[in-house]
C-alpha cells in the first residue's frame, strides 16, 4: 500500500511493483520513453480551480480523455461501487445508473442501453452502440434488372412505397437483385432468430448472429427510411419503467451475436442479479457471485448496488469523475485507489458557523 498527498494536477504511472505520481508541470520524457514495457500509466489527475467562490475549495478531477489518449495506457478505468457509502458510512448508497454505462460483473460486461423512468422525458435508446445505421435512401438501387425480394420473391421496379415495410433493401453484400430484401421479410426473418425468455420482472433476448446466410456480411439493427429510424429487432417495452442491458462481453471474442434483458422494477423488492437460480437476471459465468448485485428504483432513478461479490460491481468511467469529500475506489488493472479529498485546517478558518465561506 502507497498514500499519496495531492495538491496539485498529477500522472501517475506504476513501474513494475513501485506506483509514482509526476507532476501535470514536469517533465515524464523518460516514462514516455519506456522501452522495456515495465512502465504503465494508470490515470491523470487534473485541479480545477472553483471560481464560484473565492473561499470556496478547489476541485481534483479524474481526467478520462488523458486516460483514454496516453501511450502507454494499458487498463480501463472502473469505479468499485461497494465503495460508495451513504452518509452513516458503512451503508452503500448505491451508483446511479445513465444511458451508456457499462457494467462489470466479474468477467463479464452489460451496456445500459435503454431507460425509460415512467416520466414525460422520451426512452434515450442506445441499442448497440457504436452501430452506424443503414440508410435505406441513399442506397445503390439495381438499374440493370428488376430486383426482386429473396424471401418473398416479389419483385419491385422501385422504393416508391409508403411504409418501410415495403421498401427493398440492399444491406448486404451481395451483388445486384440477389441482395434485396424487403424490411418486412428481413424482420420475421430475424425474429425466428431470436430465443426470448420471460420471468417475472426480466424478459431476455438472445442471438448468435445476424448475417446473411450468403456473403455473411453482418446486418444492421437499425436502418433509416425517409428520415425516420427503424429497428430491425423487435422489443416489446412496457408502459412502465424499465431498463434494458445488453451483454457485450461477446463481441470481443469476434462474435455478432447478443443478449438483450429488458428488466422491470417492483415497488418492494429488489433485482438480483447472478449466477444462482433465485436471480432475475441470471449470469452462467464462474467470475459472477451467486447473488452478486442488486438493481432498485428509486425517485425515478435506476440504482445499483454490489452485494459483496467476490469480484466486485464495477462502472467503467467513460467521463470525467470529480472527487468528494466522501470516499470512492477505483480499479485499474491490479491497482486500486481509494480518493477522498481533505478540507485543509486554513479553509475550515474561513468557515462561518454555518459552514459558509467567510468574505
Amino acid at each position: 500500500m502507497k498514500r499519496f498527498q495531492i495538491n496539485e494536477g498529477v500522472k501517475i504511472f506504476r513501474v513494475n511493483d513501485d506506483v509514482a505520481a509526476i507532476l501535470q508541470s514536469e517533465n515524464s520524457q523518460m516514462l514516455n520513453n519506456d522501452q522495456s514495457g515495465s512502465t504503465e500509466f494508470l490515470l491523470s489527475i487534473k485541479k480545477s480551480p472553483n471560481r464560484v467562490s473565492s473561499g470556496a475549495q478547489d476541485k481534483y478531477i479524474i481526467d478520462i480523455n488523458t486516460q483514454q489518449n496516453h501511450a502507454l495506457k494499458k487498463h480501463n478505468i472502473y469505479l468499485i461501487v461497494r465503495s460508495l457509502k451513504g452518509n452513516d458510512g458503512r451503508n452503500q448508497r448505491g451508483y446511479v445508473l445513465n444511458t451508456g454505462d457499462v457494467i462489470k460483473l466479474g468477467r463479464i460486461e452489460y451496456r445500459v442501453a435503454e431507460i425509460q423512468n415512467g416520466q414525460s422525458k422520451p426512452v434515450s435508446s442506445n441499442i448497440n452502440i457504436g452501430e452506424k445505421e443503414f440508410n435505406i435512401d441513399n442506397q445503390e438501387f439495381p438499374t440493370d434488372t428488376e430486383p426482386i425480394c429473396r424471401y418473398c420473391l416479389t419483385e419491385q421496379k422501385d422504393n416508391n412505397v409508403d411504409s418501410i415495410e415495403h421498401a427493398l433493401m440492399f444491406c448486404c453484400d451481395c451483388q445486384g437483385s440477389a441482395g434485396g430484401v424487403h424490411f418486412i421479410c428481413l424482420k420475421q426473418w430475424i425474429k425466428n432468430k431470436i430465443v426470448s425468455k420471460t420471468s417475472n420482472n426480466t424478459a431476455t433476448y438472445q442471438w448468435k448472429k445476424l448475417e446473411c446466410e450468403v456473403c455473411k456480411k453482418q446486418l444492421p439493427r437499425k436502418l433509416i427510411f425517409k428520415g425516420q429510424v427503424h429497428e430491425l429487432i423487435n422489443i416489446e417495452r412496457p408502459d412502465c419503467p424499465y431498463i434494458i442491458l445488453e451483454k457485450i462481453g461477446g463481441q470481443n471474442e469476434g462474435g455478432t451475436g447478443s443478449t438483450l434483458s429488458l428488466i422491470v422494477p417492483t415497488e418492494t423488492d429488489s433485482i438480483k442479479l447472478g449466477r444462482g437460480h433465485q436471480c432475475d437476471l441470471r449470469i452462467s459465468d464462474i467470475s459472477v457471485s451467486r447473488i452478486h448485485a442488486f438493481l432498485k428504483f428509486v425517485d425515478g432513478n435506476f440504482l445499483i448496488y454490489d452485494n459483496e461479490s467476490k469480484f466486485g460491481t464495477l462502472i467503467l468511467l467513460n467521463q470525467d469523475y470529480e472527487i468528494k469529500n466522501d470516499k470512492a475506489a477505483i480499479q485499474i488493472g491490479r491497482t486500486v485507489f481509494t480518493f477522498v479529498q481533505k478540507t485543509p485546517v486554513n479553509y475550515l478558518a474561513q468557515m462561518d458557523n454555518g459552514g459558509n465561506p467567510i468574505h
